[in-house]
């Protein structure tokens, strides 16, 4: 509250973020105790906040990247070789040149063609075999884009060996918000068969990345996968095999670190042409973020966002619908919804908005980038590596 009262004696209505860096340590400190043995790459594409990530970073994270530009944001950070997973499947030739620039050597690869595109950009890069494993217990499939049949394992083995190109492991993904603990099994199981079919070629592997797919909260589902994916490679890379486990979590780390707080800009009820009230009161509000900013969401993975009042009211609830501040007409948050009334100039929130929310962020219509506020709660400031010289 003294921030808005601040920002309220400037007359600033604009949307911001208050961003909990103690969060983000909170879910790397509950990450490494539930599975000690295998090293988080934040998936840089989820929220490429670079206070947060040079946080994990901090920490002993890696990171996940997937285009020329995340690169430069790793070695911004000074990471090294081996801090930094490549793992877009389809590259292109400049990108490729950019991590050899770099010689950020682990990428991964899924086709024939890419592997003939690594051999003339990279030759000596390190690479894992993406995995088409069964992602239908996720609401985002990524099998339809990213991943070879098992069928074709021992093929694309044989290619990148005439090639004479470095294989090193194996990845997968079990695809965005999956609800299924199994998943992880099944694909570990999968990735150890790989693995035996490159030892059968002559190939030695040394890496398994197990991807992401993990939810945003450090809840019961979480605990459920930790325990699935600990299970699996106790059975299938138990710790004496020498193979490195490495992961590719982004929203488990990023979801419930940042809220969002924007205000109320316009109001008003809905008549029909003829100067009639539609029949049941009906609402229509206007907020200063919409799909332009932080809700493309709501179209990309069909999820629904409820404002909250920052200072809840008693009135009636009517039906409502809720639209961003862009001229767009398909800038509509919420439709048909029943809501408490509000008022314009009223302060909104919504929480759990740290995952794949302003990195989509456009400048449609003029609208600038939303501004961002950290804080960290003292039991959590002792835990950063360099608090202590400062």
């Amino acid at each position: 509250m003294a921030l808005i009262n601040t920002l309220q004696k400037k007359n600033d209505d604009e949307p911001f973020y208050l961003v909990d860096i103690g969060d983000v340590i909170y879910k790397y400190v509950t990450w490494t105790s539930m599975m000690p043995g295998i090293r988080p790459y934040f998936a840089l594409k989820c929220h490429p906040d670079f206070q947060i990530i040079a946080t994990l970073c901090s920490l002993g994270a890696g990171l996940d990247v997937a285009s020329a530009g995340e690169i430069e944001i790793a070695r911004a950070l000074g990471l090294q070789d081996e801090d930094v997973v490549y793992s877009n499947t389809c590259k292109g030739i400049s990108h490729i040149r950019a991590a050899a620039k770099e010689g950020l050597t682990q990428m991964s690869f899924d086709s024939e063609v890419e592997l003939q595109r690594i051999k003339l950009t990279f030759p000596n890069a390190k690479l894992l075999i993406r995995l088409l494993v069964d992602d239908s217990h996720s609401i985002l499939k990524t099998g339809a884009k990213a991943g070879t049949p098992f069928s074709r394992v021992s093929h694309l083995f044989k290619v990148a060996k005439e090639l004479g190109l470095n294989v090193v492991g194996t990845s997968f993904h079990i695809g965005s918000g999956c609800h299924d603990p199994s998943a992880f099994t099944k694909a570990i199981e999968k990735s150890k068969k790989a693995f035996d079919i490159a030892k059968e070629q002559g190939l030695e592997l040394k890496v398994l990345d197990i991807g992401g797919g993990f939810p945003g909260h450090a809840n019961t589902l979480f605990e459920n996968m930790c325990h699935a994916v600990n299970q699996a490679i106790d059975i299938h890379f138990p710790a004496d095999s020498g193979v490195k486990i490495i992961a590719e979590p982004g929203r488990f780390f990023a979801h419930t670190s940042s809220t969002l707080v924007a205000n109320i800009i316009g109001k008003r009820l809905r008549y029909s042409d003829d100067d009639v009230q539609i029949e049941g009161t009906e609402m229509l509000y206007h907020i200063n973020d919409g799909l332009i900013g932080s809700f493309l969401g709501t179209i990309l993975a069909r999820q629904k966002y409820l404002p909250q009042q920052l200072i809840p009211t008693k009135g009636k609830s009517y039906r409502s619908s809720l639209w961003g501040p862009s001229c767009g007409a398909m800038d509509c948050l919420l439709s048909d919804c029943n809501l408490p009334e509000m008022e314009a100039g009223e302060w909104v929130y919504y929480e759990d908005m740290g995952a794949y929310t302003s990195c989509l962020t456009t400048n449609f219509n003029g609208f600038k980038n939303t501004t961002r506020y950290y804080y960290i709660n003292e039991k959590y400031w002792y835990d950063l590596p360099f608090s202590s010289m400062l």
